[in-house]
């Protein structure tokens, strides 16, 4: 089956956070007491902006949320301390989906005792928490108003939230809906009239969210407006709103309130009289179907999870980074401390005991000509919209839209600065990959332009014992796609296994690597499936199933699924395991990938009928 296109990334932030910060919030007519209102301090906020203080990530988050903006390009280096509270965020929400709710009432209590997890934010996700498991095992409607307006006050005044001037998070803003529904089922009705709804659904429609925070919170609002609106033109309204929220949820491949969007525009089709819209009602229903069978199948419970937070970031773990590096470098404790920290705070630092200050941090990768900071972007910029030009060209190779990326990559040869090396490294591999994709160029060729820019980074040591950067594993992923389609398999098997390895020497849950890890997962099944194996791939893409799913993240769900059904489809000779894999490729947009499972499957199978997916 057709391989994966991996992402990129490695680059550095060319100013501090706090100039990027600065820019954004200035572009948004945004005043410093406006963005930190119920966050932090005025002079807190002073030192992140002229870049005198290192910004908590989840404050920095927050931030970059009420400015309608993702951080999710930024890859950040965590402490053991900060990444655990991360960890455990993702853990409680994973317990709540399986309905283990005293398991995710023991996380939390652990939660409540972290010396790190006292501030306003994680008070607000230990209260929003707790009232989401009230809400799910149907307790009185007073206790889950207790525990929301309580994660509210933390962040946000209850009163007059939406006036002129004020900016929430997606995040923020979906808890005044959940509060809104609490309020509606309990028949409160003069705390959730529909014209505080639509002044909520007016808000979210004037902030100009992206769309990777705007999917968090739309289609929420507009599922809450369909059940409870009155009149003919509120019906005309959310007809279209319902398309706009389905067409953004799969645009971003989330799970989170789709099964319900695809069922409430399947009944508006259903109800008209064209023979058209019957048939993409029933389109939708198997949509629908296909993803909540796969749900179930993994106990993953979303359906009245109104506050999941899907994950799509990139963590590392600072002592990690420090040990495995001076390893691979072949340097002695002595000689790397030598100059920076004494022998004891360098052991602690790497047994992850205490977090090394960013100075000390720098310095120390710095020695081992492996530089980078806390917070980095995927390529090295000041300008933020190049950051999202470069995730924009990801989604079009990840739908193998070669012509639309290579007109991405233009237009990002002409933003980024050369003086980078690693921006010329990365604009040199994506090259490579649509040049290649065009057959614009030979696979050897590739394959030797590829090994060149890695040379030129200067590896003395085998390149697969250092804690490698995104663009380094993205450029050896290359590599491996290469000689898969020059038919040297063995070889490409022998890297992604590398890469794999690289992966599983972390202690970093997967799902906080979910985008490269993910690929590299889906590219060795699938490559492995090729080979004739069976137990394997089927592992493989069950792991990177379970965790997509707990995740909240769909785009990658219908590969994996195709791979397992051409594994049974080989062992059992039964073609039916494609139909629920071929939903949800078309259910997120994966056409060109679609349509090479259907060719696949017509060439072996007379009777497949491509009208039933």
């Amino acid at each position: 089956m057709k391989e994966e296109k991996t992402v990129r990334g490695g680059g550095y932030m060319k100013q501090g956070i706090g100039e990027v910060l600065v820019r954004l919030r200035k572009e948004s007519g945004i005043t410093q007491a406006v963005l930190r209102a119920g966050l932090c301090s005025a002079s807190e906020l002073a030192k992140i902006e002229n870049n005198q203080k290192n910004s908590d990530p989840f404050l920095l988050d927050r931030f970059f949320r009420r400015l309608g903006k993702s951080a999710v390009r930024l890859e950040y280096v965590l402490s053991a301390e900060l990444y655990h509270l991360y960890e455990l965020q993702y853990q409680i929400q994973v317990q709540i989906c399986h309905k283990e709710y005293n398991l995710a009432e023991k996380l939390l209590f652990e939660y409540e005792n972290e010396k790190k997890g006292k501030g306003k934010i994680h008070r607000q996700f230990i209260a929003q928490s707790r009232a989401q498991i009230a809400w799910l095992q149907e307790k009185e409607s007073g206790e889950v108003l207790k525990y929301i307006e309580e994660a509210i006050m933390q962040t946000v005044d209850l009163n007059n939230p939406w006036e002129k001037g004020k900016v929430l998070s997606a995040e923020e803003i979906r808890l005044f809906l959940f509060r809104w529904e609490v309020f509606r089922k309990a028949e409160i009705k003069e705390k959730a009239t529909l014209a505080e709804l639509w002044k909520i659904v007016e808000y979210i429609e004037h902030r100009q969210f992206e769309p990777e925070e705007l999917a968090k919170v739309y289609p929420y609002a507009v599922l809450l407006l369909n059940k409870y609106r009155e009149g003919s033109e509120s019906k005309t309204y959310c007809t279209a709103a319902l398309e706009n929220a389905l067409e953004l949820l799969r645009e971003e491949g989330k799970i989170l309130y789709l099964p319900e969007i695809l069922e409430a525009c399947a009944e508006i089709y259903n109800k008209n009289d064209k023979c058209e819209d019957h048939k993409k009602a029933g389109e939708l229903l198997g949509m629908r179907e296909a993803l909540v069978h796969l749900e179930l199948e993994y106990d993953m419970h979303f359906e009245n999870y109104r506050l999941f937070s899907d994950i799509n970031r990139s963590f590392k773990l600072d002592y990690e980074m420090i040990r495995q590096n001076r390893l691979a470098c072949g340097m002695t404790m002595e000689e790397l401390c030598d100059g920076i920290c004494t022998w004891e705070e360098l052991s602690r630092i790497e047994r992850g005991k205490c977090k090394p200050n960013d100075r000390t941090f720098e310095k120390l990768m710095e020695k081992m000509k492996r530089k980078r900071g806390r917070i980095e972007a995927h390529i090295t910029t000041k300008d933020y919209e190049a950051i999202l030009l470069e995730a924009e060209m990801e989604k079009a190779l990840h739908r193998f839209q070669y012509e639309k990326a290579e007109g991405f990559l233009k237009d990002l040869s002409k933003r980024l600065e050369l003086d980078y090396l690693e921006n010329r490294h990365y604009l040199e591999t994506e090259k490579v990959r649509i040049e290649i994709s065009r057959q614009y160029l030979t696979f050897a060729a590739g394959v030797e332009r590829l090994i060149s820019i890695l040379e030129e980074m200067g590896y003395e040591k085998e390149i697969f014992t250092y804690n490698l950067t995104a663009n380094e594993k993205n450029i050896l992923s290359l590599i491996a796609l290469l000689y898969q389609k020059w038919n040297k398999k063995i070889q490409a098997v022998e890297i992604l296994e590398k890469l794999l390895k690289n992966y599983e020497a972390s202690s970093c849950n997967p799902a906080f690597m979910i985008r490269e890890w993910g690929l590299v997962l889906g590219n060795l099944a699938g490559l492995l499936e090729e080979l004739g194996e069976i137990s394997r791939p089927i592992e493989l893409c069950r792991n990177r199933l379970e965790t997509a799913l707990t995740a909240g993240q769909g785009r990658t769900l219908g590969r994996s699924m195709t791979i397992i059904a051409c594994v049974l489809e080989r062992k059992e000779k039964d073609f039916f395991g494609f139909y629920d894999a071929l939903r949800l490729l078309k259910l997120m947009k994966m056409d060109y990938r679609f349509r090479c499972v259907v060719d696949y499957i017509k060439k072996e199978y007379i009777e497949f009928d491509e009208e039933k997916v």
